[in-house]
């Protein structure tokens, strides 16, 4: 069985390296034993490593293991005409459930930012707009990702260079308290690292 997440496939790795059997490692993973057999198979054929791995994104690690997929993914863009259908049909329903939907589908595609704001543009260049029902409780919710653009914000204090950052922003979901960080590049490393930071920060 095929296995696209690139976190399932860190764990697979990181406990493989650590000497467990294929039998512990899909109960941690939460998979089947022929998917972490396959998944370890085209590690090595990759010749892919988790210290490797760590230092990848996401897009990165699921074009080295799956290449077909990860082409096909990459040009799969929402169905904009059923997402606006189903928010219309059911009143509840709210753009992170359909944008968890679609990454179901399409493991490759755009982000949620990303998906939220597209779908605003479409809704902008038809003229179709709907009013969705969203409720929060506290505490319950964080939303994150990173931010679209690169930001000059990093001086070096003994030569004045600026380098540009690459932010993670969080958001809590009631509230909307929101958490920023600077990161030099948006690693999977990074990425796992900037949600430590930020779930410290909101004391969870």
């Amino acid at each position: 069985m095929r296995c696209e997440s690139p976190m399932k496939i860190l764990e697979i790795l990181r406990l493989s390296e650590m000497g467990y059997p294929q039998t512990k490692i899909k109960e941690s993973a939460n998979c089947a034993r022929s998917t972490v057999g396959e998944v370890l198979k085209r590690c090595r054929e990759a010749n892919l490593t988790f210290e490797k791995a760590q230092n990848m994104t996401t897009e990165e690690i699921t074009a080295l293991l799956y290449p077909a997929a990860a082409k096909k993914y990459a040009k799969q863009e929402p169905n904009y005409e059923y997402i606006y259908n189903q928010i219309k049909k059911h009143p509840n329903l709210n753009l992170r459930f359909l944008w968890t939907e679609y990454k179901e589908e399409a493991p490759g595609g755009l982000e949620y930012s990303q998906f939220c704001e597209r779908f605003n543009r479409w809704q902008n260049k038809t003229g179709k707009h709907v009013t969705m029902h969203q409720e929060r409780e506290p505490g319950k919710d964080m939303y994150v990702d990173w931010m679209g653009d690169k930001l000059p914000a990093v001086v070096n204090p003994e030569t004045g260079e600026v380098h540009e950052a690459h932010f993670f922003v969080a958001a809590l979901g009631n509230s909307g308290y929101p958490y920023a960080e600077a990161f030099p590049d948006e690693k999977l490393d990074k990425w796992l690292l900037a949600h430590t930071h930020a779930l410290q920060y909101y004391q969870v």
